[in-house]
């Protein structure tokens, strides 16, 4: 779409608010026809698009939602957690993002870092999280398997 079409005064939006308002326009109005056409099909496409788009989400979503009542399954069959454990916060997070820091995680579910270094070795023993590196400091997990099934989506 043509930037100028934003413009107030000169723009396309310009002209049509001139043309409603009984103003003379310098435009003839075959061209304004035209443009108003060409504005039409665009927002035709751009919805047929945002229509598909919101189908494909919707259908991605369910399969993310599996993955995390996997996650709160193996959670428990690990180690059954009360029900106010950091540990279901952090899962709830995961999806958006799949790779974490005990910094990150705690700036996302608003607990104190003591808590989420517990859930994140709660959540690493039940097999959600992997570990990237190595050490003591600066440690990374990755949400086990999510990046796999983000890369499989439709888009």
């Amino acid at each position: 779409m043509d930037p100028l079409f934003l413009e107030r005064e000169n723009g396309l939006f310009g002209r049509l608010l001139r043309v409603v308002a009984n103003r003379r326009s310098p435009w003839r109005p075959r061209r304004l026809v035209t443009e108003f056409n060409e504005v039409a099909e665009w927002n035709e496409e751009f919805s047929v698009a945002a229509a598909r788009a919101a189908g494909v989400a919707t259908l991605n979503l369910a399969e993310v939602e599996e993955m995390q009542r996997q996650w709160r399954q193996s959670l428990r069959d690990h180690t059954y957690p009360r029900a106010d454990v950091a540990a279901w916060a952090v899962i709830n997070e995961l999806p958006g993002v799949p790779v974490v820091t005990i910094k990150v995680v705690a700036v996302a579910t608003r607990r104190a870092r003591s808590q989420v270094t517990k859930a994140i070795l709660q959540l690493e023993g039940a097999g959600v999280l992997t570990p990237l590196s190595k050490g003591s400091r600066s440690r990374t997990w990755e949400a086990t398997g999510l990046l796999t099934l983000l890369d499989s989506l439709q888009i």
